[in-house]
Parts: C-alpha cells; structure tokens; sequence
C-alpha cells in the first residue's frame, strides 16, 4: 500500500516483515474501492436511468400515442418514430434502474424499487389524465396495471435479504414488461384487423422482446456488471481489494485488526487427535485446546474440507508437522478451524479472516477429492494471496489413498483445470449466500470471479506441492501416537488435566499475547 513501516508493529509473517499499518491500508483499499464502485456503477446507472425518464417525458409531449384506434390512417412515419423511442426509453429506463445496486447493497435497492414505484405512479397519472377523455377503457386498464406493478415492486421491497429484494425486483420487472408486451401486441392486433393498418404498438412489442432478454437472463446481468466493474477498475487487483473487504464488512480498518488481534489462536497437532478430525459437529471442548498467540506467530494455517477423508487429511497433517519439526528442531503452531474459531461466535471471527491468513506464515492445503467443491475452501486461498501471501508461502498437499493414487491424482488435476465457483457448496446455505453476493459485489459475475482463480491455480498446482497416500492401516498415525511409537493421553476420549495444564503454560510462555 506504499505505507511506511512503523518499527514497533513489525512481526515475521509471510516471508516478510508484518506491518500492522499495511493491513490496515489493505482493508481500507478494499473498502474505499468498494465505496467508487459503488458510486461510479450505481450513481452512473441511476444518473443515467434518470436522463432517460426526462427524454421519455419530452417523447410523450411530442407523440400522439394514446389517440384512438380509428384514427391509425393519420399516423406519420414521424408518429411511429415517437412511439418506438418513447417505448424503448422506457424499457431502457427500467433496465438501467434495475442495474443499478450491488448484489449487496440493500440500501440502493430499496432506493431503485422507491423510483420504479414513482416512476410508473407517474406514468398512471399521466396516461390517467390524458385518456380518460380519450379511450376511458385504456385509461382504467393502465391505472390497474399499473397499481399492481406498483405492489410488486412494495413487495419486493419488504423481502428480509438483499437477494431476495434483487430476485423479486427483477421478477416483478420481468412480469411487468411481459403483461406490457402482451397488451400492446394485443392492441395492434386488434387494430390491424378492424382497420387494416399497422398500429404504432407493434414496435413496443418487438422492443419488449429484445429487451425481455436481459430480465430474465441473470447470468446476463451479471456479465453486464462485470464489464463495467472492468471499466470502473482496470486492475483485476482493486476487485479483488473490494472482495476482501466484502469479507470483513462494515467495520474500519482498525476495529477489524483489534478484534482479529483478540480471537487469533493457534493448537499444536499434539493436543488433538483423529476424532477431532474426523468429525465437523461444533465442540466447544476443542476450543479450549488452542491458546491465543500474537499475529504472525503462527507457523500455518490449515486450509481443508471436512468432506474429504479425515484418516488422509491426518496422516497428511502429521506428516507436514514432523518434517516441520526435523527442520526447525520444534513443533509447529497451526491455525486450525475447529480449534481456533469460537463455535458461539462463529461470525465474528469469521469477519477476522484476511487478519488470519495474514497473521500466518505459511497456508497449508490439504487438498483432498472434494477440496475445490467447499466455498469457504476456495475464499481461503484467494484471500491469502490477495493479502501478500507469496508462492513459496503456500503449500499445497495432496491427499490420496493408497492404491488409488494415480486416479485420484488425476481427478484433482482436473478439478483445477475445469474449476467454476458454480459447482462449489456449503455446509451452511446463509454462508452461501453471502459469499456469492459479497463475489458478485467485488467481481460484478460469477464467471468473472471464476477467471481470477484460473489464472492463478495453475501455479498453485505447481508450486509448494506435495503428496501424501494415507496407507490402509494408519498405525502410528493413529490418536496422536508420535514416532517413537508412544500413545499420546491427549488423543483418548478423556485427556489428561495435568497434562493439558502443562502444554498450555508452555504455549503461553512461547506465544504470549500482550
């Protein structure tokens, strides 16, 4: 971020120096790139939506649309001409308002809905006003019509997420230019076959059509916003900068530093044992094993899905840990989900996780069968890189079983190859949910998120990887036993107090936190 390094805040981590200012500034480049965005597609969509309605406004003082049928033998090429502009105005009118929020921004979209509502209440009055002396059939068939659409958008605006507000706007939208397309082909049928000539309705039609496209098609909606995200912001960079602030959300820079300072916590794998890592059930219990440590103390954090084998996912991670501890003559500190996150406040730390990655030395991957299918799997990886993390910082382990290692090899090698971010899953739906609107906020679409990541797994792939074939009988790895064959009494169903003590004040002395 170009700043300084302040002296006092310096901590190893990454490979490099851990600059507490530079976190911060990472967080609220994020921030304040997610904050132009915002302005710059938002503001310019509506700006222009609204430069629209005023040309709509000036076609319909011009046109003499809403004469009666009978008099279609008057129409110019210059009255069809007013009538096919003011129609597509108001189509491109609709589409540019409902453009307009961010895939997160409640806020905008409760305002888009407000101004379609008013937009369409002054259309009613002013058809209203102008055909009741007319055609006073048309007049009350566009004021129903137009109240119901009115509801519509009432309705989508009381949704409780912001996904559900979008997905109804654009379905009432969609509902509301199918009925409009419906009449007007209807009107000009009808006139065509009474009077034989061509009512200037048939060009809304044909428009409607074109245009129908758009509000039905969401992968559609989402290219559009991603190519002006890439207008907006030619570094792929200052995108994924608005993600990883779409990650810690509303709070400052300095609010999300203090609490991921507090909540950071590492476990060394002898406290734990293979039931830990076999089941993903919440347990408080295992909380309580890992110890607070200061940021950029921790040697790994260990990224895995819980759909992947536990047994290959443990001989790997002792396997990992004892080559560790041959090199560096200790046992290594490891960020561990299950161990490190409160269970009770599950979304707090959460927010803290570009702090995390950042706060470890190394990410550690332990890349089984199902490890590219997991969501939560794949915004670690992109988050670590995209908050300094290096190549030579990250290892990736491949977990195989024994007798399957060529087959599953491949099948993982094609997992990188073919990856979309549409095929990936969690646990929890509202997780979900929020990471592929906090995605589509950054990113603009799902396909433009998904070009991101493969230009970057290719070398993941290569770099840092190592493979690990869990054998049939685990022997040793088993519950904590370490190489000398001796069974671990933290790895049985009751650990020992006066041992769990005793490693406890030895983190402490090692890792204390100010």
């Amino acid at each position: 971020a170009g700043v300084a390094a302040m002296p006092d805040s310096k901590l190893a981590v990454l490979g490099t120096d851990f600059d507490e200012r530079k976190v911060e500034e990472l967080v609220l480049a994020g921030q304040v790139s997610l904050h132009r965005t915002r302005w710059r597609i938002s503001g310019g969509l509506t700006l222009a939506g609204l430069c629209v309605a005023v040309v709509q406004a000036l076609l319909e003082t011009q046109s003499r649309l809403f004469v009666i049928e009978e008099d279609c033998f008057a129409y110019t090429t210059t009255d069809h001409l007013l009538f096919s502009f003011l129609e597509l105005s108001r189509l491109l009118r609709f589409i540019l308002f409902n453009l307009a929020p961010l895939a997160d921004d409640a806020v905008m979209t409760r305002c888009i809905l407000l101004l379609d509502a008013l937009f369409w209440a002054l259309d009613a009055w002013y058809r209203h006003n102008y055909l009741q002396n007319v055609s006073r059939h048309q007049s009350i068939i566009f004021s129903v019509f137009s109240s119901l659409v009115i509801l519509g958008f009432g309705w989508a605006g009381v949704a409780a997420r912001v996904q559900q507000q979008q997905a109804r706007m654009w379905l009432v939208a969609a509902i509301a230019v199918c009925a409009w397309i419906g009449l007007n082909a209807l009107r000009a049928a009808l006139v065509a076959w009474r009077y034989h000539c061509l009512f200037p309705t048939v060009w809304s039609t044909l428009e409607g059509l074109v245009v129908l496209r758009i509000y039905l098609a969401a992968n559609l909606r989402e290219a559009i916003h991603a190519r002006l995200r890439k207008c907006a912001h030619r570094r792929s960079a200052t995108r994924a900068a608005a993600g990883i602030s779409g990650l810690v959300g509303g709070c400052s820079p300095r609010d999300v530093f203090l609490q991921a300072s507090a909540r950071f916590r590492c476990v060394e794998l002898h406290s734990l044992c293979l039931d830990d890592i076999r089941s993903s059930t919440p347990d408080t219990r295992l909380f309580q094993l890992s110890m607070p440590i200061k940021l950029g103390n921790c040697d790994a954090f260990v990224s895995h899905s819980w759909h992947d084998d536990a047994d290959a996912k443990w001989c790997a991670l002792r396997k990992w840990c004892e080559e560790f501890k041959q090199a560096h003559g200790r046992e290594p500190t490891l960020w561990f989900d299950r161990c490190c996150i409160d269970q009770e406040d599950i979304a707090g730390n959460l927010k803290c996780l570009p702090i995390f990655l950042r706060g470890c030395r190394r990410l550690v991957v332990l890349c089984g069968k199902t490890y590219l299918e997991r969501l939560w799997c794949i915004i670690e990886i992109f988050t670590f890189f995209h908050v300094g993390g290096a190549n030579e910082d990250f290892e990736l382990v491949h977990l195989l079983q024994a007798g399957a290692e060529a087959e599953e090899a491949e099948f993982i090698a094609r997992s990188f190859e073919g990856f979309d971010v549409r095929n990936c899953r969690c646990t929890v739906q509202a997780d979900f949910d929020r990471m592929m609107v906090i995605i589509k906020a950054a990113f603009g679409s799902l396909d433009a998120f998904n070009e991101r990541l493969r230009a970057v797994m290719p070398t993941l792939d290569r770099v840092g990887s190592l493979t690990t074939a869990c054998p049939d009988d685990i022997g040793d790895f088993v519950c904590g036993s370490d190489s000398s064959g001796s069974h671990n009494s933290y790895c049985n169903s009751g650990r020992s107090d006066s041992s769990d003590n005793s490693r406890r004040s030895s983190l402490d002395a090692k890792h204390s936190v100010p």
